[in-house]
């Protein structure tokens, strides 16, 4: 189980380090690739680990607008991204991270059962984003459970099978025989 908040102050001292490294050069855009190296770093630790353990047990309104920002600077980090502009967006999520963090303090948990863990998703789908797919579907199904969204949990729980149903299409080299089955359902056409 994960230490909520000091994953939190991690991407809080992240984001910081991020704003300060950028305030060292006054160039209107970031070119250096040790600059753009370091953001790249700090937004894919936010959204690939951090995000994924503080997720089920945060509101996702909360954390939306935070891998919104993480997101929005990895895509502009892909060019020369204007050294201001950047610094506003992570001294914003740094903000946000601090108030996630502070909601955080409320939460126990321990009140997670075992059965809300993800399983090991990398022996189904080898390939890393269908790993990211699949644990977003179980953490939205867990959070919509924990809300009492229960229709709405059934609907992401078709939408985590259906994502491990491609997965498994996708370990196979030769897909002829899934698509000529006999046994698969055929659409009507009309």
């Amino acid at each position: 189980m994960p230490d909520l908040l000091a994953t939190v102050d991690a991407g809080i001292d992240e984001a910081g380090k991020a704003f300060a490294l950028l305030g060292k050069k006054k160039t209107a855009q970031i070119g250096a690739q040790e600059e753009r190296a370091h953001i790249k770093a700090v937004c894919l630790s936010w959204l690939a680990t951090h995000s994924m353990q503080v997720a089920p047990y945060c509101d996702l309104s909360d954390l939306i607008p935070i891998d919104g920002i993480y997101q929005a600077l990895l895509e502009a980090n892909e060019g020369r991204p204007s050294r201001p502009g950047t610094r506003d967006q992570l001294k914003s999520v740094k903000t946000k991270l601090i108030s996630l963090r502070s909601k955080l303090v409320m939460v126990d948990p321990s009140a997670a059962t075992m059965s809300d863990q993800p399983p090991q998703f990398s022996n189904l789908a080898p390939d890393p984003d269908m790993q990211a797919i699949l644990l977003n579907r179980w953490n939205e199904t867990i959070l919509c459970m924990n809300g009492g969204a229960n229709l709405a949990a059934i609907v992401m729980m078709g939408g985590l099978l259906e994502a491990l149903l491609l997965a498994r299409i996708n370990l196979e080299s030769n897909k002829a025989p899934i698509f000529k089955a006999t046994k698969a359902p055929r659409a009507i056409a009309s």
